[in-house]
């Protein structure tokens, strides 16, 4: 667990996630990087941890409200937990967000689509995903 601590940590600290020249300036060691802490989240997800991993996403969102991939893993969380409406909150975002960017979000609108049509198949309170068979995409 000191791993997910120090990711959380990282995840919601001031400044960039990963900057290799901040060791060497203040002895700091250097703080993950998005797609580690991403990686982190999907396995958090998978294991039903979704407080811890829905910090990390938080944290991710707090420097970066256009993260589709934050967005998307966020969404996942309320899915395992059974929260259809915010999970949708999250697809829907995530799709403005793919209107705003056009092209270069295009990698991300077959995951969102995906979330939101789970979401959508859900019923509030219903089981979890984990029990269906639903968990998010290693595309991320």
């Amino acid at each position: 667990f000191k791993l997910i601590s120090a990711a959380i940590d990282a995840a919601t600290e001031e400044g960039d996630l990963h900057d290799d020249d901040e060791e060497e300036d203040t002895g700091r060691p250097t703080l993950p990087d998005e797609d580690t802490i991403a990686s982190l989240a999907r396995d958090l997800i998978d294991l039903e941890q979704t407080n811890e991993a829905r910090e990390l996403m938080c944290g991710l969102l707090a420097r970066d409200e256009e993260d589709f991939r934050a967005w998307i893993l966020l969404g996942w969380c309320h899915v395992v937990e059974a929260d259809p409406e915010t999970a949708k909150e999250c697809a829907e975002h995530g799709l403005k967000l793919c209107k705003k960017h056009k092209e270069e979000a295009d990698m991300w609108k077959p995951e969102l689509k995906k979330l939101l049509d789970k979401a959508a198949s859900m019923k509030p309170g219903g089981s979890k995903a984990k029990e269906e068979g639903s968990t998010p995409d290693d595309k991320q």
